[in-house]
Parts: structure tokens; sequence; C-alpha cells
């Protein structure tokens, strides 16, 4: 039993030495990684009901660099987080106008 133990335990420790990334050859240093997010604050126009906040939250999440997405009903407005390099205020006010809504940021 003891020595099932211990085979079991190596194992696990020689395959959580061989995972990490200098292991695998990757020079991954998450110290040099540094993620830029900005916030806005959209408004919306035109939705009448909790789907269709949850539905443009949905669409948000989904544009590559929205780190995250919250809509309210009231007040009729989404609270966005996201990387700059991938996407922009702007472009979160397009994809919310082409699910047919109006937006405006209010703050950013």
């Amino acid at each position: 039993m003891i020595i099932k133990l211990a085979t079991a335990f190596f194992a696990l420790a020689l395959v959580a030495i061989l995972s990490t990334p200098a292991a695998m050859g990757n020079s991954y240093n998450p110290q040099t990684i540094t993620l830029e997010e900005e916030e806005v604050v959209i408004q919306i126009v035109g939705m009448t009901c909790s789907a269709c906040a949850t539905g443009v939250a949905a669409s948000l999440r989904r544009v590559k660099g929205v780190i995250e997405a919250e809509v309210s009903i009231e007040p009729p407005e989404a609270h966005i987080r996201f990387d700059p390099s991938e996407t922009s205020a702007e472009a979160l006010v397009e994809a919310i106008e082409d699910l047919g809504y109006e937006a405006e940021i209010v703050e950013s």
C-alpha cells in the first residue's frame, strides 16, 4: 500500500514538473505581461425587456477584446471593460447598433 501511494505521488509530481512552461520550452513569464484595459459606459435606446439586455451582453462578450460586459434595462446601458489593443469603444457602439439598437458613449 505504501509503495503504491509513493509511486502515485511520484507520478503526479513528475507530471506537474514536466508540464510547467519552462519544462515545455515556453519562456512565459507572468510578470512581463501587462493587460491594458479601458472601461466604457454606453447608453442603449430600444431595449424593452431583460431578454434584450441578455442578448446585447452576450453579443458584446463575443467581440474580440471584451473582458467583461454587463447590460442593464434600467438604466438602459452597458458597462464594458475591454482591451484597447483589440477593440475600441466606437466598435462596441457599432456592435450594439448592428443588433438594431441606438447606442451612444456616455462615459469612458
